[in-house]
Parts: structure tokens; C-alpha cells; sequence
């Protein structure tokens, strides 16, 4: 599955910040899968130490293209395959910067931002649904 799927590096968001953000794990991952969910290629979603395996089950209902990760598989491996890279505050986007990954942090609805990398303009911040609809264009034309 070399270069085969598309990760998403799951965060806690809500509890930490509640809604100063703008958005929290919940809201990204309901666009996020709005929009991906019937892409052609495999989307694990590799979630936080902290979060519970079922977490997002509500948002998946039952589609075989999407697999949910805790610690069967060791991050650095998911990342070092994956062709793309999603995720919102995740330190895992420095690994990703190291390894030269195509890499998206989802801020949809953002109202501030406080991620070193997004700031720095090193991790592109997608800021809109039609912002992941072109890179979901993207993807399926590669």
C-alpha cells in the first residue's frame, strides 16, 4: 500500500479548547469524511493515544473504504506509506515535514489559529469545505 491511502491524525480539540477554535475533532471529521468518504483509495484515520477506538463510529456508518487505527500499526509507518497527510494541531505534521509528505491541516471554520506550522506557513491550513473538495480533486487525478 505504498502511497496507496490517505491518513488522518486524529486530536483532541473540544476538550482542550471547547469552541475558541472554531471547530473541534467532531466538526472536522464530519466535513472531512463529507467530502472524501467515496474517494477510490483506502483513508485510515489514526487516532490520538488519548481518544477511544470508537470515538467516530457515528461518522463512518459502515463504509469498508475507511479503517480506524489505535496502536495496531506504529504512527511513523503510517505516515513513511501514506500519500497524503491530514490532520489539525498534530505534532506528527513535524514527522510528515522530515519525510516531505503532502500534508493538510484542517482548520475548517477557523476562527483562530495557534499551530506553529500553519503559521509559519510550513503545514497549508485548509480553511474551507471548497478548499478540501479541490484537494480532493487533486488527489483523484494523480
Amino acid at each position: 500500500n505504498n502511497n496507496n491511502y490517505i491518513v488522518f491524525f486524529t486530536e483532541y480539540i473540544k476538550d482542550q479548547f471547547g469552541d475558541a477554535l472554531g471547530y473541534d475533532e467532531f466538526s472536522i471529521m464530519k466535513d472531512f469524511l463529507e467530502i472524501l468518504a467515496n474517494i477510490n483509495i483506502p483513508i485510515l484515520i489514526k487516532l490520538h493515544p488519548s481518544e477511544v477506538k470508537n470515538k467516530y463510529d457515528s461518522y463512518i456508518k459502515n463504509n469498508s473504504n475507511i479503517f480506524i487505527i489505535k496502536d495496531e500499526i506504529p504512527t511513523q509507518e503510517i505516515l513513511y506509506y501514506a500519500k497524503v497527510v491530514f490532520g489539525c494541531m498534530t505534532s506528527v505534521f513535524y514527522e510528515a515535514l522530515l519525510l516531505k509528505k503532502q500534508s493538510y491541516s484542517l482548520q475548517l471554520n477557523y476562527k483562530k489559529d495557534i499551530f506553529e506550522l500553519t503559521l509559519k506557513n510550513k503545514i497549508p491550513r485548509i480553511e474551507t469545505k471548497e478548499q478540501l473538495r479541490e484537494i480532493y480533486k487533486e488527489i483523484i487525478s494523480e
